[in-house]
């Protein structure tokens, strides 16, 4: 029983964050969020089975929504830097999406249908304003 209270302390205590982070979570699965900075933002919806999520997320001003329908589905967004906007929206099964994004004012949005698919997208500043990808069924898309 003590360790069951001491972990579960550890776990509501946690580390100390910005007032001004916001962490908005609606889900029956699995979900890691990790963020630091201010004014940054994550927000997970999940329904079905065995859909993972995880955001990390470092600097000001960040964005990070992931909307996950169905089983077995994947996606994780990487954001190191300022005004960066990433959002997944998976709809079916085995879907995986990677998103990473360093620098500022990026933005990207994955969507994906179907089965079996895999996007990958990294972007880094200067030069790239943001990204739409779109996938229907299975295959690999990488856009770097």
């Amino acid at each position: 029983m003590r360790k069951y209270l001491a972990v579960l302390a550890t776990i509501l205590t946690g580390p100390a964050m910005a007032a001004d982070n916001d962490v908005s979570t609606d889900q029956v699965t699995q979900r890691l969020v990790a963020r630091s900075g201010g004014g940054t933002v994550a927000d997970v919806v999940q329904s079905g089975a065995l859909n993972n999520a995880t955001t990390n997320q470092s600097g000001s001003g960040n964005s990070a929504i992931i909307r996950q329908t169905g089983s077995g589905n994947r996606s994780t967004i990487t954001q190191q830097g300022s005004g960066l906007s990433g959002e997944s929206i998976q709809t079916g099964s085995g879907l995986g999406s990677t998103l990473i994004q360093m620098g500022s004012g990026l933005g990207a949005t994955i969507t994906q249908n179907g089965t079996a698919g895999q996007i990958s997208v990294t972007q880094t500043s200067p030069g790239m304003t943001g990204a739409t990808i779109t996938q229907t069924g299975p295959g690999t898309v990488t856009v770097r």
